[in-house]
């Protein structure tokens, strides 16, 4: 132990994804924190075959940190919210991650759709996540973001307000052998100049945030 911090050490020899996969299981890991090179241009999907392998498969949410991250610790996090029943599951852990570093929590509400009844009925969901997260004690503010490419358009807004944290979804998508991770968690997690937390979504629709902090 030092600083307060306990570490174990272990080794584990075969396939390196699926052995953190299973470590991850067998500890009871509450995170991963993997490393990742990206890759250029938004036309390229592939992330590195262990962090995508893991951030796919492990049960806990995986953070992946860019070779060229600079910055420790999370005191400004984007939390994206779309228009999808699952976006916002994702609420609770950027609040426990705000919780412990002290961080300023930007929603950005993505509108990729045009009719103006729906973008009434989203505010209103965005205002919500809002609400919720000031009646839980952390400082917040939100925008509104309208295009035609969700990843590119939470990537900007991390740029635009220097963050240093994005909590996304994995919104995996079914293939033939099983799951892969859906084109928007792709390209953030490829793309992304700052660490990102991909959280994987549960059976709930997420329609109602309930959490016990």
């Amino acid at each position: 132990m030092n600083n307060g911090i306990t570490v174990k050490s272990i080794t584990e020899v075969g396939r390196i994804y699926r052995k953190i996969v299973d470590v991850a299981k067998r500890e009871n890991i509450d995170i991963i924190i993997m490393g990742t090179h990206g890759v250029s241009g938004y036309k390229k999907f592939n992330v590195g075959t262990n962090t995508s392998k893991v951030v796919e498969e492990a049960a806990c949410p995986v953070i992946s940190v860019q070779t060229h991250s600079k910055k420790i610790g999370f005191k400004k996090i984007v939390l994206p919210i779309d228009n999808s029943p699952q976006s916002r599951q994702k609420v609770s852990y950027a609040l426990a991650v705000a919780r412990s570093y002290g961080s300023h929590i930007c929603i950005a509400g993505l509108i990729d759709f045009s009719n103006e009844d729906n973008k009434r009925m989203f505010k209103l969901k965005v205002d919500q996540v809002e609400e919720w997260l000031l009646q839980h004690g952390v400082s917040v503010e939100k925008k509104f973001v309208e295009g035609d490419n969700l990843a590119k358009m939470t990537m900007q807004t991390a740029e635009e307000l220097d963050a240093d944290l994005i909590v996304i979804m994995t919104e995996q998508e079914p293939s033939i052998t099983g799951f892969f991770l859906g084109t928007y968690a792709t390209q953030v997690v490829n793309h992304s100049k700052i660490p990102v937390m991909a959280v994987h979504p549960s059976e709930s629709d997420g329609s109602t945030i309930t959490v016990g902090y």
